[in-house]
């Protein structure tokens, strides 16, 4: 539930025609947190450039931008591996939009920044939880100008208990997306099969949970992660890396769920249970030996420009 908080202000230009080399040259001056990812500053440098687009003719006109996401990084400055990347990105191009007076809804807003600002690379899952909120069933086609769905699910239930691992060690999406991809061209009849077994597990374990099936849904929960486990093995990945395997192995002793979360092999997991002692003394466990959690909190409003959603 950690959020990112990009503040921004107008200014009067010192110059009455802004050119697009004197508009780079503030863009330099910015004050960027350093802890932003390689990724986050390519898509910040193409949100920006859309920006010159819009208002390179118009006089009288600067913005000074402050991007913090230190909450949603550990304090050595490694990233927790909570989507701060796709976190920056929605609200960083959700501020901006709002500032040009763009009116978009919440699919051309997802499919904008997914496909001019990331290419349409990887699922684009992780922009529609940080611009959406709550929980969410994701669809997206291989078609790219096809727009992805999503559909809310129940509240989150009162006796289902999470709480997030952290493994300390921080993998590029990037180069996994890379992998996956080489994969999917080089083995496409096993990429095709595997991916259909997941899909179907994925739609038992979110049916499960809309039905108020716990165990059902714990169940598949579990399963699902160690299918990408097999998956990483059939890319040449290791997704379920050791730290993993050893949070998997003390989880299952306690009774409780694990899975690694996001693009998989490192960063972090997510331990849940419907019994909260269990869950605490998985939490106490994992802490023993030198992890560290924190509470799994649903955010139900996802993208906010000054406290509203930026949509009709």
């Amino acid at each position: 539930k950690e959020r990112v908080s990009i503040s921004s202000f107008l200014a009067e230009s010192t110059s009455n025609s802004i050119r697009k080399a004197q508009w780079l040259a503030e863009i330099e001056q910015l004050n960027l947190d350093t802890h932003l990812s390689e990724a986050v500053m390519s898509v910040t440098d193409l949100i920006i450039d859309d920006c010159y687009e819009h208002w390179s003719q118009c006089d009288d006109f600067g913005i000074e931008l402050r991007i913090d996401s230190h909450a949603l990084y550990r304090q050595d400055g490694g990233k927790l591996g909570l989507g701060s990347s796709a976190a920056v990105s929605t609200a960083l191009t959700g501020l901006l939009l709002n500032l040009m007076g763009e009116e978009l809804s919440q699919q051309e807003f997802h499919h904008r920044i997914h496909q001019r600002h990331q290419s349409g690379v990887g699922s684009g899952l992780d922009l529609a939880t940080s611009l959406v909120g709550g929980i969410i069933t994701y669809r997206k086609s291989t078609d790219t100008n096809e727009f992805a769905e999503w559909a809310h699910l129940q509240k989150w239930p009162q006796n289902l208990f999470g709480h997030i691992v952290t493994v300390k060690h921080s993998v590029s999406t990037p180069a996994l997306i890379q992998a996956f991809e080489a994969w999917k061209q080089s083995s496409a009849s096993v990429f095709d099969k595997v991916m259909s077994q997941m899909g179907v597990c994925a739609n038992q374990t979110a049916g499960a949970l809309k039905r108020g099936d716990l165990s059902g849904f714990l169940e598949g929960f579990t399963e699902y992660g160690v299918r990408v486990g097999r998956m990483g093995e059939l890319m040449g990945r290791e997704l379920l890396t050791a730290p993993h395997q050893r949070i998997l192995e003390e989880a299952t002793k306690l009774g409780v769920s694990y899975k690694p979360c996001g693009a998989g092999g490192g960063d972090v997991g997510l331990l849940l249970s419907d019994n909260y002692d269990a869950t605490s003394r998985a939490c106490q466990r994992l802490i023993e030996i030198g992890f560290n959690t924190m509470p799994f909190v649903i955010a139900e409003d996802g993208l906010l420009v000054d406290g509203a959603a930026p949509w009709q």
